[in-house]
């Protein structure tokens, strides 16, 4: 190799000649007897930083399970989306049976619902599912509808539905 003798010389010959020899071969031995420990060291810390790259638990992971559970919650809201889109969303009158939590909450509620004269379905209001009927365009309709699931034990009003 060539190339690096001259470069030695050129800092030989910069920092003073032979007196600067020393404490370059001092360090440079010593760092040669370093080298298992610091490569060592250099392993370890490529280790743990692959690790943390690869590995880390952040508070926002989730299981496979929560994460199935999130796709059927996802399912069943766009189900009942598609029910909501089918009945009937112009002006009128309605009549909202009960207001959920969860999309499944306020279906189990629909399926213990009798026959009713006006279809009902599931709508998403935000974080709510509203259990409503299709609108009326008399409130008297909406009224009938609403007689019908009290006597059958249902919470039932009646109100506005604006276009």
């Amino acid at each position: 190799m060539p190339f690096p003798r001259p470069l030695w010389l050129f800092g030989l010959a910069a920092l003073g000649g032979g007196a600067a020899l020393y404490p370059m071969l001092s360090t440079a031995s010593s760092s040669r007897q370093n080298t298992p420990a610091l490569l060592e060291a250099a392993q370890r810390r490529d280790a743990f930083a692959h690790d943390e790259r690869f590995h880390t638990h952040r508070p926002g992971s989730i299981t496979l399970a929560q994460a199935i559970e999130v796709q059927r919650q996802r399912r069943a809201l766009k189900l009942a989306d598609a029910v909501a889109g089918a009945v009937s969303q112009g002006p009128g009158w309605e009549a909202q049976l009960g207001a959920f939590g969860s999309a499944q909450a306020a279906k189990r509620q629909q399926a213990r619902l009798p026959a009713l004269p006006l279809p009902v379905a599931v709508h998403r209001d935000g974080a709510l599912f509203r259990l409503k009927s299709a609108a009326a365009a008399q409130p008297e309709a909406a009224q009938a509808f609403c007689r019908g699931a009290v006597a059958a034990g249902f919470d039932c009003f009646v109100r506005r539905r604006e276009g």
